[in-house]
C-alpha cells in the first residue's frame, strides 16, 4: 500500500498577506530605514518585482510566484504596478536616493535625526 499523497493547501488569506507585506515595504515607516530598497529604486521610484519576490518574508513565507505577486499588487492602495515594476503610489519622489550619496552615511544621519 502506498502512502497517501498530500497536496499543499492554498491559504485563503494569501493575497491579503502579500499585499500587507508589500505595503509595509513601501510604507514611510519602512522606507525611512530601508536603504537597500531605496537604492534599488530607479530615478522614477520603480523597483523590479523580482527584487520584492526575492525578499525572505515574501519568497519563503508567502510565495515566490512573481506573476501572483504582480497580480496581487495591482489591488494595493499603497503601490502601483507598471509592467514588471512597482513603486510607492504617493510621494515616491521623496524616497529616491541621489546616485552620488553614500548610503551608510545617509542612513546614519537619518537615524540620528529621528532620535
Amino acid at each position: 500500500m502506498q502512502p497517501p499523497v498530500y497536496f499543499p493547501f492554498a491559504d485563503p488569506d494569501l493575497h491579503k498577506k502579500i499585499v500587507k507585506q508589500i505595503d509595509y515595504y513601501f510604507s514611510d515607516e519602512n522606507l525611512v530605514k530601508d536603504t537597500y530598497l531605496r537604492k534599488n529604486m530607479d530615478e522614477q521610484g520603480w523597483v523590479p518585482v523580482t527584487l520584492i519576490a526575492s525578499f525572505k518574508k515574501v519568497s519563503f513565507v508567502l510565495t515566490d510566484n512573481v506573476r501572483l505577486i504582480l497580480d496581487v499588487m495591482r489591488t494595493s492602495k499603497a503601490v502601483e504596478v507598471k509592467g514588471v515594476k512597482t513603486r510607492k503610489r504617493r510621494e515616491w519622489k521623496r524616497w529616491i536616493l541621489p546616485k552620488s550619496i553614500n548610503v551608510e552615511s545617509f542612513y546614519n544621519n537619518s537615524v540620528s535625526n529621528c532620535k
